[in-house]
C-alpha cells in the first residue's frame, strides 16, 4: 500500500510540475487579447424586463461589462444598430454613436437599418462616429467603387498584434429596403469582393475577421455567413448579425469560426486568444456569450444619466401606460408554432388591420414584428418597438388565385411566413416549392380563384417587401396614410386589455 501511495505521489509531483512549466511557457511565450462583439443593437440602448422577471442589457450594462475585462481588446458590432426604438428612431440614432463613442467601439459594419431614415441621415451617424463603419461589397454606382463616407476594411492594433477587419453586407439587400433609399448604389457578390480584400491583407495582418451583416440562414436560402466560410479561405473569424441569432458556441465551417451575439444588446460576445509572441498565431480560443443581467452588470451610473439627459422628453414621453396584455405575447414562432408558422402576436396584428380597413383578409410579414408584447402593462414605447418603421396600412384587391399565389410565397420560407387574418392556410412543408399551398378556406368554404377579395396589409408587403411580389399584382391600391402602430395603439386603448393565441389559422400537416 505504501508502495502505491508513493507512486501515486510521484505522479501527481509529475503532473503539478507540467502544470506548471506550462504555465510558465504561456505566460512567457504568449500574450492574451480579446476580441469583444454586438450586433443588431436596433436601439435597445437601456435594459428592458423579460419574461423571467429579470432586466437585461443595455449598453450602461455593457460598460459594465467592459469595464470587468482585463485583457487588450477590440470592440465591433455588426450592423442595425439604431432602428426599432424611441430612443433610437428619435434621435436618429445619435445617442446610439453617443454611446457607442462613450465605450470606444472601434469598429462597425454598415447594417441594412443603417439606412431607414434615408443616406443623407446615414452620412450624418458615420461624421458623428469616432470609429469607421465598414461595407466592401457596398458600392456607388457612378464611382463604381466604395463610397467615401466607408470604408472596406480597417487594420486595428491589438498590442504588437494587427488585426484587419472587412465588413460586408447581404447582397438581398435591394429586396429587404426601400428602394429609394439606396438609389445611386448597389450591392456586389460578397464572395468576390472578399476574396479581393483578403489577397491584400493577408501578408499585412496576423488575424482576419469579417465584420457581416449577411447572417445565418435557418433553410439555406440565400448566401449566408457559412457558404461564406466554406468558398473563401484565409478567414479566422465571421462575426455576424443580421439573422439575431443567440450562438451559445461558435460554428467551424473549414478553418473559420462564426460568431453572432443574438440582438437587442442583450449579450455580448466574448472571444479570448492566446497568442504566440514570436510566431503571432492563434494558439488557443475561448468564446462565451454572455447575457448582460443587471445582477451582475449594474448599470454605468454615469452613462445611464448621460444618455437619460440627451433623450429629454423621449425617454419620459413614451412610458405611458396604454392598456394591459393578459399573457406575454412573443415576436418569434416558439415550440409548435414553428411547424405551422402561426404567431399569436401576428394574429392580434392582422385582426387589428382588417379591423380597422374593414376587408376580407389582413397580411403581416413576420419580420416586421419586432419585439414582445409584455405580459402586464403595456406601454407606448412597446407598440413603438412592436412598430418601428412607420409603415402606414394599404389595401387592394387580389383574386382568390392571387391569394393562393401570394400564400405560395409565404411557405417557400425565404423571408419567413405571412401572419394572416380572415382566412386559413394548410400547407405541407414537405411538398416541392411553389406546391406546399393544399387548401385555403373562407368562412368555412375554399377559396374562390376567381373572385376578388379586398386585402390589408403594410406598406412595405404593398411594394413587393421581402420578396412578396404578389402584392404589386393587386387592384385598386390605397395606402390610407395612417401608422400601423398608430391603430393599434387605438386598438389597446380601447379594449383596455389584450390577449391572443393560436387558432389553426395556418396549419402544417407535414409529417416530417
Amino acid at each position: 500500500m505504501r508502495r502505491l501511495l508513493k507512486i501515486a505521489g510521484f505522479i501527481f509531483t509529475l503532473i503539478l510540475i507540467g502544470f506548471v512549466i506550462r504555465i510558465v511557457y504561456l505566460q512567457e511565450k504568449t500574450d492574451k487579447i480579446e476580441i469583444i462583439f454586438t450586433n443588431d443593437i436596433h436601439g435597445h440602448i437601456f435594459s428592458e424586463l423579460e419574461d423571467t422577471g429579470k432586466s437585461r442589457g443595455g449598453f450602461p450594462a455593457l460598460s459594465t461589462f467592459l469595464k470587468k475585462v482585463k485583457n487588450p481588446y477590440i470592440l465591433l458590432d455588426a450592423g442595425d444598430i439604431f432602428q426599432g426604438t424611441p430612443e433610437g428612431n428619435f434621435s436618429k440614432g445619435k445617442v446610439v454613436i453617443d454611446a457607442m463613442n462613450y465605450l470606444g467601439y472601434d469598429a462597425c459594419t454598415m447594417g441594412n437599418h443603417e439606412i431607414d431614415f434615408g443616406m443623407d441621415v446615414f452620412k450624418k451617424l458615420v461624421e458623428r462616429s469616432r470609429f469607421p463603419f465598414l461595407c466592401a461589397n457596398f458600392i456607388e454606382e457612378k464611382t463604381g467603387s466604395v463610397p467615401d463616407f466607408l470604408k472596406p476594411y480597417v487594420i486595428l492594433k491589438v498590442g504588437k498584434y494587427k488585426i484587419g477587419v472587412i465588413g460586408i453586407i447581404t447582397s438581398l439587400l435591394p429586396e429587404i429596403v426601400i428602394k429609394e433609399n439606396i438609389k445611386g448604389y448597389t450591392v456586389i457578390d460578397e464572395i468576390e469582393v472578399l476574396k479581393k480584400y483578403i489577397n491584400e491583407l493577408k501578408d499585412e495582418v496576423d488575424i482576419l475577421i469579417i465584420l457581416s451583416h449577411v447572417g445565418i440562414s435557418r433553410d439555406k436560402k440565400y448566401l449566408d455567413d457559412v457558404e461564406i466560410a466554406k468558398n473563401v479561405k484565409g478567414i479566422d473569424f465571421i462575426i455576424g448579425g443580421h439573422t439575431h441569432q443567440f450562438l451559445e458556441f461558435p460554428l467551424k465551417v473549414n478553418d473559420t469560426y462564426i460568431f453572432q451575439a443574438g440582438c437587442f444588446l442583450k449579450s455580448v460576445g466574448r472571444i479570448v486568444l492566446r497568442i504566440h509572441k514570436e510566431k503571432k498565431k492563434i494558439i488557443d480560443l475561448k468564446y462565451k456569450l454572455i447575457p448582460l443581467y443587471l445582477d451582475y452588470f449594474p448599470e454605468d451610473k454615469n452613462l445611464f444619466d448621460l444618455l437619460k439627459s440627451s433623450l429629454g422628453d423621449i425617454y419620459t414621453g413614451f412610458n405611458v401606460k396604454i392598456g394591459e396584455s393578459k399573457r406575454w405575447l412573443y415576436r418569434f414562432l416558439r415550440g409548435k408554432q414553428k411547424k405551422n408558422g402561426e404567431l399569436p402576436l401576428g394574429n392580434l396584428i392582422t385582426d387589428v388591420m382588417r379591423k380597422y380597413a374593414k376587408t376580407d383578409f389582413a397580411f403581416q410579414n413576420i419580420g416586421g414584428i419586432r419585439a414582445d408584447l409584455p405580459k402586464g402593462d403595456i406601454k407606448l414605447r412597446h407598440i413603438y418597438m412592436l412598430h418601428p418603421f412607420g409603415n402606414t396600412i394599404y389595401t387592394m384587391k387580389l383574386t382568390g388565385k392571387k391569394v393562393r399565389k401570394l400564400l405560395e410565397q409565404s411557405v417557400s420560407g425565404k423571408f419567413g411566413i405571412l401572419q394572416v387574418s380572415g382566412l386559413k392556410l394548410i400547407w405541407d412543408s414537405y411538398l416541392p416549392e411553389g406546391r406546399r399551398v393544399l387548401n385555403v378556406i373562407v368562412n368555412g368554404k375554399e377559396i374562390e380563384e376567381d373572385k376578388e377579395y379586398t386585402v390589408a396589409t403594410n406598406s412595405f408587403l404593398a411594394q413587393g417587401g421581402d420578396g412578396f411580389t404578389v402584392f404589386l399584382e393587386g387592384k385598386d391600391v390605397k395606402d390610407t396614410g395612417v401608422l400601423l402602430r398608430d391603430v393599434m395603439i387605438e386598438y389597446i386603448k380601447d379594449n383596455s386589455s389584450i390577449d391572443a393565441k393560436v387558432e389553426g389559422r395556418i396549419v402544417n400537416v407535414s409529417i416530417e
